[in-house]
C-alpha cells in the first residue's frame, strides 16, 4: 500500500510541475476523463459495394485486403466523427502491402465531444488520399499522434460485404486515459 501511495504521489507531483496547474484542470477533470475513455474504442458501420476483411495489431502486423466503395458512419481516432465515402483498394500482409484509398465527402464535427481548443470545428468536406507501396510508414502525416486521421498503433477488425463494420482499440488512448487520472495529458486533447 505504501508503494502505491508513493507512486501516486510521484505521478501527481510530476504532473503538477510539468505545466501550470489551475482550477480549470480540476473543473474539467471528469468531462476530460469521459472523453478520454470514449477515445479508446473506435466504431464504424455502413454500406458497401465491394469486399473488405482486415485484422491488425498495429500497422506492422496487418492482415487485410479489400476494395470497393464504402459509405460509412464512424467515430474514429483523434475524436473524428464522420460520415464518408471511402473508395479504393488495399492489400497488406504483415508490414508489406499496397494501398490506393481515398476518403471523400466527410461531414461532421472534428474533433468531437470536447475539442481541445473548446470550440467545435465544423467540417463540411475533407479529403484524405492514402497511397503507399511496400511499407506503411509511421512517420507519415496521417499517423501523426496528435492530429493524424489514422492510428498506426491501433488494434482493429474490419469486415465488409454489402454491410460494413469496424471496431478498433487505441493503446495510445489507454495511456492518455490513465495519465489523465493523474492530470498528465499525453495527447494534449484535454479541455483547459
Amino acid at each position: 500500500m505504501k508503494k502505491i501511495l508513493l507512486i501516486l504521489t510521484v505521478a501527481a507531483t510530476t504532473a503538477f510541475s510539468a505545466r501550470a496547474f489551475s482550477m480549470n484542470d480540476i473543473y474539467w477533470w471528469l468531462p476530460n476523463r469521459i472523453a478520454d475513455l470514449t477515445d479508446i474504442v473506435s466504431l464504424g458501420g455502413g454500406l458497401c459495394l465491394g469486399l473488405k476483411a482486415e485484422a491488425r495489431v498495429t500497422r506492422a502486423i496487418d492482415f487485410s485486403q479489400g476494395g470497393g466503395c464504402f459509405w460509412v458512419l464512424r467515430k474514429d481516432y483523434n475524436r473524428h466523427l464522420t460520415a464518408a465515402l471511402e473508395k479504393g483498394y488495399h492489400f497488406n500482409f504483415l508490414c508489406l502491402g499496397t494501398e490506393d484509398y481515398t476518403v471523400d465527402a466527410v461531414r461532421g464535427v472534428q474533433p468531437w465531444f470536447f475539442p481541445a481548443d473548446g470550440e467545435a470545428a465544423n467540417v463540411s468536406r475533407r479529403y484524405f488520399d492514402y497511397q503507399y507501396n511496400w511499407f506503411s510508414n509511421p512517420a507519415n502525416a496521417e499517423y501523426d499522434l496528435w492530429e493524424g486521421s489514422r492510428d498506426w498503433w491501433e488494434i482493429a477488425v474490419e469486415a465488409g460485404c454489402l454491410g460494413y463494420v469496424r471496431v478498433a482499440v487505441h493503446p495510445i488512448e489507454v495511456f492518455d486515459f490513465i495519465g489523465g487520472i493523474f492530470f498528465i495529458d499525453f495527447k494534449h486533447d484535454d479541455v483547459d
